[in-house]
């Protein structure tokens, strides 16, 4: 017999994503139009870097879409400090317990604590890094960049978010088209021109169980171990 079939899941919402900036009218008139679409260019970029960043870290609040960070709920590696193999690891064995997907798994992280893994060894003997650059960590897509934010603990350290996931349960929706609004009349008494850029998304994850987080305490690049001492030149002969 017939049967309705009903799906359950994240329901997407427009939230707007705007910015507004200004060109003078004696830049414009020297522009060629190589320039125009330059610029053009850095506008969708920085649309797209603030959509990046609320994909991150949106917290769901003033018209904002709940990022990452705040959607994984369940597989919330809580040990704090410096990355080791074995909680860089765990991330993937938590997602593993839950029977989660394994379409589109990867590690990604801010450029610092690449870096950072770059020069930790995960042990004493072997000699052996915990990242060898590249795109591959644990055996899996690592992508590093700096716009994923880092995040404030309760102490006021600076924390660096590592994810491990199945990406192919997040979505970023788009609702229409980017819009670059050209107003050349309210900004015309100092000779400008107002440009509004806006568009509308939202950020949603099909199976919050198939990511996995943990925020690292890095310590500075630079420790100072012991006072140095600076040799003092003698000043040459007065002529």
């Amino acid at each position: 017999s017939t049967q309705k079939v009903s799906f359950a899941g994240p329901k997407l919402t427009p939230h707007r994503c705007a910015g507004v900036g200004a060109m003078s009218n004696q830049f414009l008139t020297q522009t060629s139009p190589d320039t125009e679409n330059y610029l053009i260019s850095l506008l969708n970029n920085a649309y797209g870097v603030a959509v990046i960043e609320d994909f991150f870290n949106g917290s769901g609040t003033n018209n904002k879409p709940t990022g990452l960070y705040n959607l994984i709920t369940s597989n919330i590696n809580a040990t704090a400090g410096a990355p080791t193999r074995e909680i860089i690891t765990n991330l993937k064995s938590l997602i593993v317990a839950e029977n989660a997907t394994n379409v589109s798994r990867a590690y990604v992280s801010d450029t610092e604590l690449a870096h950072k893994m770059e020069n930790v060894k995960e042990d004493a003997g072997s000699g052996i890094f915990l990242y060898n650059g590249g795109d591959n960590l644990r055996g899996f897509n690592y992508q590093q960049t700096t716009i994923m934010p880092t995040l404030t603990d309760a102490n006021s350290n600076t924390t660096h978010p590592l994810i491990f996931g199945d990406f192919n349960q997040a979505i970023v929706g788009y609702f229409g088209n980017l819009s670059i609004t050209v107003d050349p009349y309210t900004l015309a008494s100092s000779s400008r021109v107002k440009i509004i850029v806006e568009g509308f998304d939202d950020v949603a994850v099909t199976n919050e169980k198939a990511f996995a987080i943990c925020l690292f305490i890095l310590t500075p690049r630079f420790l100072t171990t012991a006072a140095m001492t600076i040799p003092v030149l003698p000043l040459p002969p007065a002529q």
